[in-house]
């Protein structure tokens, strides 16, 4: 019996599997981009998500204590204002301490919050790495740094002559106040960053190192018809300017020149920016260029 040829052809010529892979290639290089934007969005939202959770502590405590709103300086009060500041005017997680389980009785576990805690080793005296390494809750941490080594010590560089760029990194309380300083103010009002208009005035946690209450009247100094234009905490894992007293740049001698942080960092489609919260506790995505201090 004759067989009949079989005129199928069986696998793929070369030209054939060429365009296979080009196509896949193809395909992979515009799904990669994508995935890379998503796990950024991923992680804005989670960082609002933890913003918006202190954002509900603030309040609770101002129920609790007929308004007032805990009494905190800014991260950097304990080592670049005073050098003796409590811990608990220097970190939000500390002034909160009573609503988590992890730090509800910080003075059992060697951090007594109304003392100052060094960010170098000093006899007798609990240091601020420790605990935000070992105790602090993870709510503090923003998920883009969250488990990252530390950075290399004043990981400044300076941009042509008018500002710093600052990258932060490490696992750090990254959820932070602002404090003004008329020092810092005028600085900032002369400098080259003075052309960026924010549009975002910030609410202080402190009035000269004491407690204090937000009111109307802090929105209309600044010509703000409410205080759910006024923003209150931000994270500073973010892009955002500023201007801040840093001892151990520029060879100890004063104030430094303005600084723009984590540039890029928190992107959106208008580029770098970080999460904000409101004093009626909404959070917003706000440009880099947008929020700073003073």
């Amino acid at each position: 019996m004759n067989r009949k040829r079989q005129s199928g052809r069986l696998g793929f010529t070369l030209l054939e599997a060429m365009s296979v892979v080009s196509i896949t290639a193809l395909a992979i290089s515009i799904l990669i981009p994508s995935l890379a934007r998503a796990r950024v969005q991923a992680r804005v939202t989670s960082c609002q998500a933890n913003i918006r959770q202190i954002g509900m502590l603030v309040s609770l405590y101002q129920a609790e204590s007929a308004d007032f709103v805990p009494l905190v300086m800014d991260y950097w009060s304990n080592t670049t204002l005073a050098g003796s500041k409590p811990a608990e005017q220097c970190w939000l997680s500390v002034a909160l301490r009573r609503y988590d389980a992890q730090t509800r009785n910080l003075e059992a576990r060697r951090f007594d919050p109304k003392i100052c805690w060094p960010d170098q080793p000093v006899d007798g005296l609990p240091r601020v790495d420790e605990y935000q390494r070992t105790i602090m809750p993870e709510l503090y941490a923003c998920p883009f740094e969250r488990g990252k080594p530390p950075l290399p010590e004043n990981p400044m560089r300076e941009n042509r002559e008018e500002y710093w760029e600052y990258r932060f990194g490490g696992t750090w309380e990254s959820y932070h106040t602002w404090t003004r300083l008329p020092r810092l103010l005028a600085q900032w009002q002369a400098g080259p960053l003075a052309r960026y208009d924010q549009k975002y005035p910030t609410l202080y946690f402190n009035r000269d190192g004491r407690h204090r209450k937000w009111t109307i009247h802090d929105a209309k100094k600044v010509g703000r018809g409410s205080l759910a234009e006024m923003t209150t905490v931000f994270c500073a894992q973010g892009e955002f300017m500023s201007t801040i007293y840093y001892p151990s740049i520029s060879c100890n001698c004063g104030p430094t020149k303005p600084f723009w942080a984590n540039i890029g960092s928190h992107r959106q489609s208008e580029g770098g920016g970080t999460n904000a919260l409101f004093a009626d506790t909404h959070v917003e995505w706000v440009p880099g260029y947008r929020i700073g201090s003073p």
